[in-house]
C-alpha cells in the first residue's frame, strides 16, 4: 500500500557487460542516422507529470506518448520544443515551468559560463562546483563532458528524510531476524546517497547507470513496510531492515527506425494516470531485452523480461541454498498514433521452471498460437489501451486486460473469467475557459477475482512475489480524484482523494489459507489433487471475503530552493477500515529529480 511513495529513482541492477559489448559492436558496423541524446530519462523525473498535462492539451507530437515510459532525452527535448510553439496558450505559471525544464535540458541555455558547474573539470566544462556554485542556479554535476562524439553526465544523489505516522499500523509483520521491528514507533529517519552516470556515444548508443544505498536511523518502525520502494529491497525486507538499496541501468541502440534496448529499469506500461495495468513501479524492475521499430504514426516493440520467481519454500529466504525457479515474460505491443490520441494492443505470456524458450524469443510472432503449441502451460494475457482527446484540454485514458475467458460462462461470475480495467479522464481548464495553471483527474480501476493469478503460482504477474501489473490486488477497485496546481515550480501542489475497496482471503493465525475468494495473485482456485474437484467456490462474488476498505486524503508539494536542492512534503489522513492513520513525510534532497 503506497502511503509514503519515494520520489527517488527506484530500481535495481546493472546491465550485463556482454550485452553492452554486443550493442557497441553493432553500433560500429552500422550506419548512424539517429539524432541527439538517446539515453532514457527515468520515470521518477518530474517532467513526466507535466508531460501528462501537455499531452491532454494536445501539445505533444503524435509519436510521443505517456502510455509507455521511460522516454528518451531527445523525445523530451522534442516535446519541449513543441510546447514552446504553443506558448501563447499557456498561463504565466505554465510558461515558468516550461522555462525551468528548457534550461535543465539545455534548450534555453543560460548566457553566462556558470550555467554548468562540475566537481571535476573536463575539456568542455570546467566551471568549478565547489564554493558559490554549490548553491546557485547552475546545473551541478560531478563530471560533464559534451562534444560531437560523446556526452557523459555524472550526477550525485543525497537525501535526508523524516517520517511520522500515528494510528493503527496496517503493514504486516515481516521476518525480523536479528534486527527487530518496532510496532509502536511513530517516527523514522532515513538517509540515502548515490549517483547516476548517463550519456550518449556517437549519436547511436545511449546508456544510464544509477544506484543508491541508504539506511534507517533510530529504530525500524513497522509502518515503513507500507512503502513499496523500501519493500522492493530484499535487503530491507529480509536481510537487514536497517539498510536499503536500489540500482537501475540500460543500454539503448538507435538507428533511424530501429532500436534495441537491454537493461533493468522502472517501466510504466498501460494507458492510465495512477493505474498502469500492465507494468508499474510497484515491484522491483525487471531485466529485459527489447527490439522495436518506429514509423510515423506506428510503433512495434517486442520485449523479453527476466523476473525473479517466488523462493521456495520460504518467500523471505536468501542465500546460496534457496530454490528460485526461472521466470520470464514475453510482451509484444502494437501502437497506432494520430493527432487525436493512441490505440495500443498487447499480448503477453508469463512462463517459468525452464530456460528461455526460443519460440517466445522470436521478436515477430503470435504469442497466443505459441502458448497452444507449447501445450498451454503458460499464463497468456491480452490487453487493449487507448488515449483519446475529443477536444483540446480533455483527455481520456483506459486499459482493458483480459487474463482468461470462458465464452460459455460470460456473465456467470465464473472464477476463470479474469479481467481488469481502468478508465481515467484529465481536464485542463486553461484551454477550455480560463487560463489557470491546474489540471483535474478522475480515474476508476477494477480487478476481478483471480486476475493475474495462474494454476502455477510461478506464472503469476509478480516479480519476487510482488505484483508488478498495477498496484491493486485482485478482487478490488479504486476511485481517485486529483487536482494539481502548477505554481511555476518544477513540482506542482497535488491534492488527491482515494477510495479503495478490497475483499481479502481468510487466513488463520499462522497465515494458512482458510477461505479463498481470489484476492491473492499468488493463489489460484484450489482443486483436490486426487479427484480434480474444486475446493474453492467456482462462482465468485466481487469484493467478497474480508473487507479491506481505505479512504486516503493526501497533499504533496515540493519546492526547489536552488537548482537541484529541493524539499518535498507529503501529508495525509487515512481511514483504514474505519481506523484513522494520519502521517507526514518531509525530505531534503540534492538530486535532479
Amino acid at each position: 500500500m503506497t502511503f509514503f511513495p519515494s520520489y527517488l529513482p527506484s530500481s535495481k541492477t546493472v546491465c550485463k557487460p556482454l550485452l553492452a559489448c554486443i550493442f557497441t559492436v553493432f553500433m560500429l558496423v552500422t550506419h548512424h542516422t539517429a539524432f541527439a541524446q538517446i539515453e532514457h530519462i527515468p520515470v521518477a523525473h518530474p517532467i513526466y507529470s507535466v508531460l501528462q498535462r501537455w499531452e491532454a492539451q494536445g501539445f505533444l507530437p503524435r509519436d510521443i506518448s505517456t502510455s509507455v515510459l521511460p522516454l528518451q532525452r531527445k523525445e523530451l527535448e522534442t516535446a519541449l520544443h513543441a510546447v514552446r510553439r504553443r506558448d501563447s496558450l499557456l498561463s504565466e505559471a505554465d510558461i515558468a515551468v516550461l522555462v525551468r525544464f528548457e534550461q535543465e535540458f539545455g534548450i534555453a541555455t543560460k548566457s553566462d559560463a556558470s550555467a554548468y558547474a562540475t566537481l571535476f573539470p573536463s575539456r568542455t566544462d570546467s566551471t568549478r562546483l565547489l564554493g558559490e556554485h554549490l548553491f546557485d542556479a547552475s546545473e551541478k554535476y560531478v563530471f560533464l563532458l559534451r562534444d560531437s562524439l560523446v556526452t557523459v553526465r555524472v550526477l550525485p544523489f543525497l537525501r535526508v528524510e523524516g517520517r511520522a505516522q500515528t494510528g493503527a499500523i496496517t503493514a504486516q509483520m515481516p521476518q525480523t531476524g536479528a534486527f527487530p521491528i518496532d510496532r509502536e514507533q511513530t517516527t523514522a529517519l532515513l538517509g540515502a546517497i548515490g549517483g547516476r552516470i548517463a550519456g550518449t556515444v556517437a549519436k547511436s548508443v545511449g546508456f544510464t547507470l544509477q544506484a543508491q544505498t541508504g539506511r534507517t536511523f533510530g529504530g525500524i518502525p513497522l509502518f515503513l513496510y507500507d512503502d513499496p520502494q523500501l519493500h522492493q529491497s530484499i535487503q530491507f525486507r529480509a536481510m537487514d531492515h536497517r539498510f536499503f538499496e536500489t540500482t537501475e541501468s540500460h543500454v539503448r541502440y538507435d538507428n533511424d527506425w530501429f532500436y534495441a534496448i537491454g537493461g533493468r529499469e522502472v517501466r510504466h506500461i498501460g494507458a492510465g494516470y495512477g493505474m498502469r495495468s500492465l507494468m508499474s513501479s510497484n515491484a522491483l524492475p525487471a531485466d529485459a531485452v527489447m527490439l522495436g521499430a518506429r514509423f510515423q504514426g506506428f510503433e512495434y516493440r517486442a520485449s523479453h523480461y527476466s523476473f525473479l520467481g517466488q523462493p521456495e519454500p520460504n518467500p523471505l529466504s536468501y542465500g546460496a541454498q534457496i530454490d528460485i525457479p526461472n521466470k520470464y515474460m514475453v510482451h509484444h505491443r502494437f501502437a497506432f498514433r494520430e493527432a487525436w490520441g493512441e490505440i495500443g494492443f498487447s499480448e503477453m505470456a508469463i512462463y517459468s521452471r525452464r530456460s528461455i524458450d526460443l519460440a517466445y524469443a522470436l521478436p515477430v510472432s503470435f504469442i497466443r498460437n505459441i502458448t497452444n503449441d507449447l501445450r498451454d502451460r503458460d499464463n497468456f494475457q491480452i490487453a487493449f489501451d487507448a488515449t483519446l482527446r475529443p477536444v483540446q484540454g480533455l483527455q481520456v485514458k483506459s486499459t482493458f486486460l483480459l487474463d482468461d475467458l470462458s465464452m460459455s460462462k460470460v456473465g456467470q461470475a465464473w472464477w476463470a473469467n479474469k479481467w481488469a480495467f481502468n478508465v481515467g479522464m484529465m481536464l485542463t481548464p486553461n484551454l477550455i475557459a480560463w487560463k489557470a495553471p491546474l489540471d483535474a483527474m478522475l480515474e476508476y480501476s477494477r480487478l476481478e477475482p483471480y486476475t493475474y493469478s495462474h494454476f502455477d503460482r510461478q506464472n503469476s504477474a509478480t516479480n519476487d512475489g510482488i505484483l508488478f501489473a498495477g498496484h491493486l490486488p485482485p478482487n478490488s477497485d479504486e476511485l481517485v480524484a486529483q487536482i494539481r496546481w502548477w505554481t511555476g515550480q518544477r513540482y506542482p501542489v497535488v491534492m488527491r482523494a482515494t477510495w479503495q475497496r478490497h475483499g481479502k482471503n481468510s487466513v488463520d493465525a499462522n497465515g494458512n489459507l482458510m477461505v479463498n475468494i481470489g484476492s491473492d495473485p499468488l493463489q489460484t482456485l484450489r482443486r483436490n489433487p486426487m479427484t480434480g474437484q474444486a475446493i474453492d467456490n467456482e462462482q465468485t462474488t466481487f469484493l467478497g471475503g474480508i473487507p479491506d476498505n481505505r479512504f486516503i486524503l493526501s497533499l504533496t508539494a515540493g519546492i526547489e530552493l536552488t537548482r537541484q536542492w529541493n524539499v518535498q512534503l507529503r501529508a495525509q489522513y487515512a481511514l483504514i477500515n474505519s481506523q484513522a492513520q494520519p502521517g507526514v513525510w518531509l525530505s531534503l534532497r540534492f538530486e535532479d529529480f
